[in-house]
């Protein structure tokens, strides 16, 4: 169950990666603002995954 966990982790690590390529070469100025929001939001769900991974219920 945890190797599931991971996944989704890495996958969200990758997604968060994306989406600082669209905040620092975003055509617009609400591209760039919209990537930045969507990085902070992945964090906060990453930081969740990463408290369950470990049983730290401090992460939630």
């Amino acid at each position: 169950m945890i190797e599931v966990f991971l996944a989704i982790a890495l996958l969200i690590a990758l997604t968060i990666l994306l989406s600082l390529y669209r905040a620092a070469l975003g055509p617009g100025v609400f591209n760039r603002v919209a990537g930045i929001n969507v990085i902070g939001t992945k964090t906060i769900v990453l930081l969740v995954i990463i408290g369950y991974i470990f049983e730290r219920p401090l992460f939630f």
